[in-house]
This record gives C-alpha cells, sequence and structure tokens, in this order.
C-alpha cells in the first residue's frame, strides 16, 4: 500500500515538473531602463507557452530578467535593477513593466492616467501555474488590488461609490479587462 502510494506521489511530482522539460523559450525585442540610467535594447528571454505559441509566461521574465544585446550578449537583471521595460509580445503588441514600491517584480501597466491599472504576474509554485492579480489606484493614490480571492465588481464598486450610472454599469455587465478599463475611463471623466 504505501509503495503503490509513493508511485503515485512520485508520479504527481514528476507530471507537475513536466512544464520546465517542455518549456520553451522565446526572445521578445525589448528596451530595459536601467536604475542605474542606461538603455539597453536588445532581447528578453520569456518562457513560451507550449499549447498557445503566441503566449509567454509573465511570471518568467518581470522578476528575473535574461537580456540578451544585439552582438548576442547575455546578461542577467534582477527586478530591482530595472526601473522599466519595453516589449513587443510574440502577437506584436507593445507592452511596458515598471518597478513599483511595495512589489517584488516588475507590473506591467494596463493604464496610467488620473487612475492607473497594473497587473501583478506571480509564479505559484504550489500548483506550478501563473497567476496575475490587478492592482488599480485613484486619484489619491489608494489601492484597490483584485486577486483570486475577491470580486472584480465588488472593488469596482467599491472604488466607484457614489456614482450610481457606473456602478449600474459594473452591475449590468461582466467585468472584463476591456470593460474595466472602460469602467475607470467613466470613473476618471467624473473627476475634476
Amino acid at each position: 500500500m504505501i509503495i503503490k502510494l509513493f508511485k503515485v506521489l512520485l508520479i504527481i511530482l514528476i507530471l507537475s515538473n513536466t512544464k520546465h522539460v517542455f518549456a520553451q523559450n522565446a526572445r521578445l525585442k525589448a528596451q530595459i531602463f536601467l536604475m542605474a540610467g542606461d538603455t539597453l535594447r536588445g532581447h528578453i528571454s520569456a518562457e513560451r507557452n507550449i499549447f498557445y505559441k503566441t503566449m509567454t509566461r509573465e511570471s518568467s521574465y518581470n522578476q528575473r530578467i535574461r537580456f540578451i544585446n544585439n552582438i548576442n550578449k547575455k546578461q542577467k537583471f534582477k527586478w530591482e535593477e530595472v526601473k522599466s521595460m519595453e516589449i513587443i509580445d510574440l502577437e506584436g503588441k507593445p507592452r511596458v513593466f515598471v518597478q513599483m514600491y511595495g512589489y517584488p517584480r516588475l507590473l506591467e501597466v494596463v493604464y496610467e492616467n488620473k487612475v492607473a491599472w497594473y497587473k501583478n504576474y506571480y509564479y505559484d509554485i504550489v500548483n506550478s501555474t501563473q497567476d496575475v492579480s490587478y492592482e488599480i489606484f485613484d486619484e489619491k493614490g489608494t489601492k484597490y488590488s483584485i486577486g483570486l480571492f475577491n470580486s472584480k465588481k465588488n472593488k469596482l464598486e467599491a472604488l466607484c461609490r457614489g456614482k450610481d450610472h457606473i456602478l449600474a454599469y459594473i452591475k449590468d455587465n461582466q467585468m472584463t479587462d476591456e470593460n474595466i478599463l472602460k469602467v475607470l475611463m467613466m470613473y476618471e471623466s467624473g473627476l475634476k
């Protein structure tokens, strides 16, 4: 019985770590702005999703950055050394990651104006997946974090308290990324 249980656990352990065996790396065109003031242009190495060839795992490059310059020289940087990083993803979309106080990795900028929205990608070692939380800041800098265990609608309703037309929109619509952005822009339009 114990040997059978051990075999099952061993198989589960092997299968949960096969992503490292099958992970493919991709090179993303990048521009890195270092805290020291230097600007680097070249590529970064990112883990590509084995099922979706145009998708990368952001947590493979937002904490430890593996940079390759134009003459193929490789350098490694920790997130603390990077002020911001601009990349072109595998779908050809430009994306920006920035360092923010209180976070142990670079966050992706989704929207920055009077209010701001960032995506915080992190790797969950327990279940070998990447998770993401949304970090939304109002005009005063108050943070509204949306993670695995809280509702997008509840957090957005807390942000938009007292703005009935926005609250009605939140109630009547699924909070996709596009609709969250619309809510933030509606909220901003009411600011003086």
